[in-house]
């Protein structure tokens, strides 16, 4: 029996699915958000969960169908995220919106009705996942990504600090450049010549630090942004 779950925001992205699987293979039950692409993991703790966090009611709805669960919520995995991928300076009005919406106030949304849940259990592990790209403001097509990735880190700190004495740990993982099907599209090797390891990382490089910041392992480490990304 499931004594504590974990919520997985935009759980259909490749890096979302490994951290789905890496968290029900440490016996943690997840509830997933996805958007339009469904999840496709088949296992009984896994409680998939269609929600656009572009819209406030569906944010709204999806934290209702998660407090109703009949486990506590223990972990907040914040994974969802979108990406302008447009010159900042022809970045429109609406697509600016969608980049807060979906990275930084869906998100405050969730923490704000979690958190109080974890600090009445006196035990709670919020995972934020960033990015590399806002210790170097980002490229010129993803600008207001990276800044709406640093206010997330911004709050995800706060709580870690408002958490620390009801044992809620909330630490910022900065993501490096992963190989995933996105990064297919173009010609990366220039890239990978810039990271000091010379290669790109994994999702389950990624799925392996949530994992640990979620266990009994990081009971010591909160308030952190700690950079996966092979040294840049």
């Amino acid at each position: 029996m499931l004594e504590k779950i974990a919520i997985v925001t935009g759980g259909s992205s490749e890096i979302g699915k490994a951290i789905i699987e890496k968290l029900l293979g440490d016996g943690i039950g997840v509830a997933a958000q996805y958007n339009s692409n469904q999840i496709n993991i088949k296992n009984e703790n896994l409680i998939p969960i269609q929600c656009s966090f572009e819209n406030q009611m569906e944010v709204e709805n999806f934290i209702k169908k998660v407090l109703s669960l009949e486990f506590s919520i223990g972990y907040l995995v914040n994974s969802a995220g979108y990406i302008e991928n447009n010159s900042f300076l022809n970045t429109n009005s609406e697509d600016l919106r969608r980049v807060f919406e979906v990275n930084l106030f869906a998100h405050i949304q969730l923490m704000q009705r979690i958190f109080p849940n974890m600090c009445e259990l006196e035990f709670g592990r919020i995972v934020t996942l960033s990015s590399i790209g806002v210790k170097y403001s980002g490229s010129q097509n993803s600008v207001y990504y990276s800044a709406s990735k640093v206010a997330l880190e911004a709050v995800t700190r706060s709580f870690a600090k408002f958490g620390a004495g009801k044992n809620v740990l909330c630490n910022n993982i900065r993501v490096g450049v992963i190989d995933t099907k996105i990064h297919h599209r173009k010609n990366m090797q220039e890239r990978m010549e810039k990271i000091p390891l010379k290669r790109f990382g994994t999702t389950q490089d990624i799925a392996e630090m949530v994992s640990f910041l979620c266990s009994e392992r990081a009971n010591f480490i909160t308030g952190q942004e700690i950079a996966v990304s092979g040294g840049e």
